[in-house]
């Protein structure tokens, strides 16, 4: 009997060790050098955004990149629909909902919700977004 409580207690732990959070990528030190002319860039409330402080950022085409337990992760852009994009990597998922959209001088200002997954299907993240498409 210990020795299955033992062997509970020790593949939680490993579990806890596994889980990812969600970091910020700070402007500019961290900024992707791939992302020059037009770009997308996501904060989870608007006063981190006009910090500069982003959960997400990506070229307005095909890479993405999102901050996971202290390391950038690229992501590539599988399937994109108006307001709905799935982005993948050999770790992690992300689909983007975008619920509202206003274009103003040329820039789409946006807010929607983005769900980070595992690709066993684990949600690291799910929340809201808001920021900025343009070029």
């Amino acid at each position: 009997m210990r020795a299955f409580f033992f062997s509970l207690l020790c593949s939680l732990l490993l579990l806890s060790c596994s889980r990812y959070e969600l970091g910020v990528i700070n402007f500019p030190e961290e900024f992707p050098a791939s992302i020059e002319a037009c770009s997308c860039s996501f904060s989870q409330y608007q006063y981190q955004y006009e910090s500069g402080d982003f959960i997400w950022i990506d070229d307005a085409d095909s890479t993405g990149f999102c901050k996971l337990s202290d390391s950038i992760y690229s992501f590539k852009l599988l399937k994109a629909k108006e307001n709905y994009a799935y982005w993948v990597n050999e770790v992690f998922q992300a689909e983007m909902h975008i619920h509202y959209r206003d274009l103003r001088d040329f820039i789409h200002y946006v807010r929607g919700e983005i769900i980070i997954r595992t690709t066993k299907g684990k949600v690291v993240y799910s929340g809201q977004i808001v920021g900025e498409c343009g070029c």
